[in-house]
């Protein structure tokens, strides 16, 4: 697996160097307690083969505890995912983060995927550190903003829905994504 974080506490991939079907994922109702550096609680990841589809579902009513850790929760080329009612606490760079990838033959953008109801109050978002500015590629961190948050949607997400507390701020480079604030 190809990925930037140290380790992952629940981690659901699709069409690793196979083609497969995409299938929908339901991730509920776990409690995950990080103490490693920039581990990441739940990350769910789309297609590497060129021909897998993506996955789609519901990330809903999780605990994470990080202590140091790199991001809460992440979806990657994946659509339609709904991501509701978790508890992200601790520390972490990024608490929810929804990425995509450019691909000139597939569509790997993260699409229609809706945020709403995480408690994110006791997270603390890392500042921008040493470890930030080496890594500005637009993968582990944003190249646009060079800045941490609690919700990063990257250039190839398009038409997600975020609803946010009023304390919580977000990196959005993505296309026609709804931001509300609650």
């Amino acid at each position: 697996m190809s990925s930037h974080e140290a380790g992952v506490g629940i981690l659901c991939h699709t069409g690793f160097e196979k083609d497969l079907p995409g299938f929908s994922v339901i991730i509920e109702e776990n409690i995950i307690k990080l103490e490693k550096l920039n581990y990441s609680g739940i990350i769910v990841l789309g297609p590497s083969a060129e021909e897998s589809g993506k996955l789609c579902g519901v990330i809903r009513s999780n605990q994470i505890q990080l202590n140091d850790g790199y991001e809460g929760i992440r979806v990657r080329k994946c659509d339609n995912f709904k991501v509701s009612n978790n508890t992200i606490s601790g520390e972490a760079y990024y608490g929810i983060k929804i990425s995509g990838r450019k691909s000139r033959e597939l569509d790997h953008r993260a699409m229609k995927n809706v945020l709403e109801d995480n408690d994110m109050d006791n997270l603390t978002i890392k500042k921008n550190d040493l470890y930030v500015y080496n890594h500005l590629d637009g993968k582990m961190f944003s190249k646009r903003e060079p800045r941490t948050a609690y919700y990063w949607l990257d250039q190839y997400t398009s038409e997600n829905q975020v609803s946010l507390c009023e304390n919580e701020s977000i990196i959005d480079e993505g296309e026609n994504n709804k931001i509300m604030r609650q």
